[in-house]
Order: C-alpha cells, then structure tokens, then sequence
C-alpha cells in the first residue's frame, strides 16, 4: 500500500519519463543539471512538529561540528595560527586574524541559504523565507560594516569545507596580502 502511494506521488514528476534513471541528469538543460534533485523538492518532513522543533532548537549558534569545528581542525592540520574565535566584532565572524584584519564567516548551507544546499521546509514557507532572506541581508550588512572598518571578509559555505585544500589556498593567499591598518 505504502509503496503504491509513493509510486502514485512521484509518477508525475518530470524524470519519470527521461528513461534510466543512472541518466536522467545528463537529459536535463545544463543549467538544471546540479540543482535539481527531484526527490530532494518532493520529501516531507520524516520528524512531528514537536520533533522538529527540539532538533531546530538544539542547533547551536557556535561550535558547530559542520562548520566551526571543522574549519578550527582545518587549521590546525595545516598549521595556520594567529586566529581567534569569539572576538567583539560586528557580526560575530567565526574567525579572525588580527594581524592581518580578515574576518572569516563559516556559513551554514541552510540558515544562509546557499542556492545548491538550501532545502526549504514544506511547512510555514513564508516564515522561513522570510528568516533566510533576513539573514542573507544582515550578511551583506555585515561585510559592508567590516570593509568599512578596513577588515577584509572571507565567507565559506558549509559545503566548501568538503574541499579543505581550496578553502586553505584561499585563505592563505588572503593572509599573505596583507593590508594597511588604518
């Protein structure tokens, strides 16, 4: 029954009809190609409200273990120093070197909304639109304020710190051009 359901939902969806399903990516536009994951944007949530809601609050805004953690272990490995965390600065960048007055932001795919990762809940739409649009907008805001103030912002999405040797790379070549202090 349950799978006659599951069939009966996703029949109509637009890849159904391209053949294998090993090839159904390539039979798309380019420009469709990586974003669009068909059975990603037909999912329901797999948790009840009050469920979602104990997972959503124990989200931690610091130390998190996909993004703060793993760019702190990151680091390390490669021995880059002089960074601090958890410095008095507008918008409370994950890491900074003072030295060399860069800011690096450590952004989840989710609550910065990546266009690849952002998955949007099914359930109140507009509230976390709205949420997402805030806290890209207040991103902006932030980077302007620390230009201003002569700081250089480096962000990094949750999905770059897949490809640690990129992520280094640039942050290295940031740190070897140094800036005058104002």
């Amino acid at each position: 029954m349950e799978s006659n359901d599951r069939q009966s939902r996703i029949e109509h969806l637009p890849w159904t009809k391209l053949g294998d399903a090993a090839t159904w990516q390539t039979q798309l536009p380019r420009t469709k190609r990586l974003r669009y994951n068909p059975l990603r944007e037909s999912m329901a949530d797999v948790f009840s409200k009050k469920k979602r809601s104990q997972v959503m609050a124990a989200i931690r805004s610091n130390g998190n273990k996909d993004t703060e953690l793993r760019f702190a272990a990151m680091l390390r490995a490669h021995g880059i120093n002089g960074w601090r965390r958890n410095q008095r600065l507008p918008g409370k960048p994950d890491f900074i070197f003072r030295s060399a007055r860069v800011a690096v932001f450590v952004d989840g795919c989710f609550w910065h909304g990546c266009r690849w990762h952002c998955r949007m809940p099914k359930s109140r739409t507009d509230f976390w639109a709205s949420k997402i649009a805030r806290n890209k907008e207040r991103d902006r805001e932030v980077g302007r304020l620390l230009r201003k103030r002569q700081w250089r912002v480096l962000r990094f999405w949750e999905h770059n710190l897949k490809s640690p040797d990129k992520v280094i790379d640039k942050l290295r070549t940031m740190l070897a051009t140094r800036t005058k202090q104002p």
